[in-house]
């Protein structure tokens, strides 16, 4: 597995604007992953973010080295869900270089190991290029989102998931399989120092606190989708990977 290029598991969500014919990139909005037949999964917030420049599209490497441009497919169609913060896309036809890596419904240990391919700040404006990036870590826990009103589960990760990264999957680090996907970020903070200071002569009062920060990256667990129909599917995602041979 480790043998994969990850621009063959991993694709950024493009906005872009055409000056004189050619595409101009506004941004990188988040990370897609292939579900085959020209159809991606990512972030809801990403595919919305995306819509407000001219065009969206999910872009590619024409071929798995380090000199050659990336071709930007035209996102057709769209479907989010709203509940999850997770969107499906379809592009238009056309060959894609893409792969598809299976799902597991079995949920991840808690200090299971995990690692996500994405774009986060993956837009050199200066270069114009994309740079895809690896962040690892574990399972922290699993446990409600208590943020959305259905409160789905989520898994809480050990690193920080910067903004473009949103959407990439949530692999296990031995088999590779999806566990999840990434949405966003958690901070928990905790006050640990306080000091208090009064001026009696001009009557102030000033206080001094010291607060402790942590902050988790977020992933939607894939037991959220399975059993949840898709217009652009035509049937549940679990039906679908089953038929596709991309459930575990």
């Amino acid at each position: 597995m480790a043998t994969e290029y990850p621009e063959n598991l991993s694709f950024p969500i493009v906005g872009y604007n055409l000056e004189n014919g050619s595409p101009k990139t506004n941004n990188i909005y988040g990370t897609a992953s292939y579900l085959k037949n020209n159809i991606f999964i990512t972030a809801g917030h990403s595919i919305l973010n995306a819509k407000e420049s001219e065009f969206t599209a999910i872009a590619f490497r024409d071929k798995m080295d380090s000199t050659s441009n990336y071709i930007y497919h035209t996102i057709e169609q769209a479907e989010i869900f709203e509940d999850l913060d997770i969107g499906i896309v379809k592009l238009k036809k056309g060959h894609i270089n893409a792969k598809a890596d299976k799902w597991t419904s079995k949920s991840a240990e808690m200090l299971g190991d995990v690692f996500a391919l994405g774009y986060p700040f993956g837009y050199n404006i200066s270069e114009n290029e994309f740079v895809v990036r690896g962040l690892q870590g574990y399972i922290v826990t699993k446990r409600r989102f208590h943020e959305f009103q259905k409160k789905p589960s989520v898994y809480e990760l050990s690193f920080h998931c910067p903004k473009g990264i949103s959407g990439a999957s949530l692999k296990n680090s031995d088999s590779w399989h999806v566990m999840g996907f990434i949405i966003a970020n958690a901070s928990t903070e905790i006050l640990v120092y306080e000091e208090k200071e009064i001026d009696e002569t001009e009557n102030k009062k000033t206080i001094y606190e010291k607060y402790e920060t942590t902050k988790y990256g977020i992933a939607i667990t894939v037991d959220n989708l399975l059993d949840r129909k898709s217009s652009i599917l035509k049937t549940t995602f679990r039906e679908y990977l089953e038929k596709e041979g991309l459930l575990e």
